[in-house]
């Protein structure tokens, strides 16, 4: 299918204004991430498409192929990709805003996701060691760049601690009007996990924009962790300048 994706005309046009375009993955035929939707409660799943990114310089564009092999849309956008240090670890990720500048962002975007399997954590026994470790990956929207204001998140949490117990569970929130919500769920590690989070433009039926929905899904463990239009008016509103998939260690 990436053929198909190389092959289409947004490619073609993004790859002729750049020295050159790397894909983003190292085998860009088995790896990439998958746009779906979830009936509420996640009784099932459909796959919408499967999406192949390209990077070249400070851009990206992602092309999503439909199961039947045509391409059904593209986007283009700049690349944030921020890592830092915490008293809890470090984070990771990457930060996404559609057209103007970083600090002022013409386009809301109204949907983002991404799939991960869960990766085997180790506690290590040293002096100055936290009590545990963990990692946590999840996607989000937020009006500015750094989150500060109002935040729309969910995804999963994998910890083990100084004696060798694990701790895993899903979780959203709507930063800060509605603190963490944690749904107990058995993560293990190499556990496939799917989060996305999408406002009301994207459900259609003439829902506002500014109605979130939040989902995480262990397709592994067949449970996941959601809140369904999540009228966030006096809110985030119809801010979603930013979209986020980052994680922590």
């Amino acid at each position: 299918m990436i053929q198909i994706a190389i092959g289409s005309q947004a490619y073609q046009s993004f790859a002729s204004n750049s020295s050159s375009v790397a894909a983003v993955t190292s085998s860009p035929d088995q790896d990439y991430a998958i746009q779906y939707q979830t009936t509420q409660g996640c009784s099932s799943v459909t796959i919408v498409g499967y999406a192949f990114n390209f990077v070249s310089n400070q851009n990206q564009i992602a092309i999503l192929v439909s199961p039947l092999g045509s391409v059904i849309d593209s986007l283009i956008t700049p690349i944030s990709n921020s890592a830092g240090s915490n008293t809890s670890g470090s984070w990771f990720g990457y930060g996404f805003w559609d057209g103007g500048t970083i600090s002022n962002p013409s386009t809301p975007y109204i949907y983002v996701g991404g799939s991960f399997n869960v990766p085997t954590i180790y506690y290590l026994n040293c002096n100055g060691c936290t009590i545990y470790e963990q990692i946590g990956m999840w996607s989000g929207f937020s009006d500015t760049y750094n989150g500060k204001n109002y935040i729309a998140q969910t995804g999963f949490d994998y910890q083990v601690s100084k004696s060798g117990s694990y701790t895993s569970y899903l979780w959203y929130e709507f930063l800060p009007t509605v603190p963490k919500t944690t749904c107990t769920v058995n993560v293990v590690h190499g556990d496939s996990i799917s989060t996305q989070t999408y406002d009301g433009t994207y459900v259609g039926n003439n829902q506002p924009a500014y109605d979130y929905n939040v989902n995480t899904y262990d397709s592994t463990a067949g449970a996941g962790c959601s809140k369904y239009n999540y009228n966030w008016s006096a809110g985030l509103g119809t801010n979603s300048y930013f979209a986020l998939l980052t994680g922590e260690t």
